[in-house]
């Protein structure tokens, strides 16, 4: 077995510990912090569908994934999916607010969590008011709590939901950018590895069939997934284990990219193309959804995988 070969055995062990792990770990969380996160519980299952409206979606452009799969196992499939993307969300922003800022500023801003305590208890009906009173109803006053809270944990005062979606297509087109460099420089190629454990056609690589309807879903699908476990999640739960906040946070922004460039290796060759170009860009996300939140990181990296889809024909041999 050669370096290469032995290299990507490696990461592919450590990855899938690692994810493992970290799924548990949330799906438990969930139960044990389930008082703590009910006010975030919206949140969670509207990222579910989601994921599986991708999935939903990819299947229909492209029928022929089913085929070999019974019904029951795609049905299990896709129940962990929802029940780990629901943890990683839930968890993550309960994660998040703790550090001081929220998972999804610009949608939460827009649809704030439901007036809970933060024990997770609904506050106290609100007895028929009078007509001349201008005292607030509890759940009101709970309500407008929440939303300060958010503005004050979410986009700092001198940011705009403008900046932030010009940061996002900033951070994709440095990233694309960064990446037809360093493919230029290198002409990687796919791995040996990818095509021994796939039915992958190499002709594809060199020609438009690469951009398919079925690929554009499934790198957007991607996108949003990665950004939810690997941002949202685990970066936030190192941060809060290892109390890393404020600059600190840059420390669970470089653990979570290095985990996150492990995922990556073993795709092309030379197998250290790969991780040089996946790790600066991983920084880049952390500090983008540090600064504005999953909907900008998501967006961005979203961007940019739709970007490689078309760069890939003229940048791999």
């Amino acid at each position: 077995m050669d370096i290469s070969t032995a290299l990507q055995v490696f990461a592919a062990c450590v990855v899938s510990v690692a994810l493992l792990f970290f799924s548990l770990a949330f799906v438990v969380n969930w139960l044990r912090f389930r008082r703590q996160v009910r006010p975030y519980r919206r949140y969670g299952f509207a990222a579910a569908c989601v994921i599986i409206g991708f999935e939903i979606l990819a299947l229909t452009v492209s029928p022929s994934l089913l085929t070999g799969l019974s019904v029951v196992l795609v049905i299990l499939i896709d129940a962990w999916v929802m029940v780990r993307t629901a943890a990683f969300t839930n968890v993550g922003i309960y994660y998040s607010m703790r550090l001081g800022h929220s998972g999804f500023p610009l949608f939460m801003r827009r649809f704030p969590p439901r007036p809970e305590s933060a024990a997770g208890e609904p506050p106290a009906a609100a007895p028929i008011a009078q007509a001349n009173s201008e005292a607030p109803a509890p759940a009101e006053a709970a309500a407008s709590a929440i939303v300060e809270q958010l503005r004050q944990h979410t986009l700092r005062p001198d940011v705009t939901p403008k900046q932030a979606l010009l940061a996002a297509a900033a951070v994709a087109a440095g990233a694309a950018a960064f990446t037809a460099i360093l493919f230029t420089l290198t002409s990687p190629r796919v791995s040996e590895f990818v095509r021994s454990f796939t039915s992958f056609d190499a002709g594809q690589v060199a020609t438009e069939r690469l951009a398919t309807p079925f690929m554009l879903v499934f790198v957007l699908e991607v996108a949003v997934s990665e950004e939810i476990i690997f941002r949202l999640g685990i970066q936030n739960f190192l941060a809060n284990v290892f109390n890393w906040r404020e600059r600190r946070y840059w420390t669970a922004i470089l653990f979570t990219s290095i985990l996150w460039t492990l995922a990556h290796v073993g795709v092309i060759e030379p197998w250290w193309v790969k991780p040089a170009q996946i790790f600066p860009i991983g920084l880049a996300l952390g500090w983008l959804y540090w600064r504005y939140g999953a909907e900008t990181s998501m967006l961005a990296h979203g961007l940019f995988n739709v970007a490689g889809l078309l760069l890939t024909p003229t940048l791999m041999t």
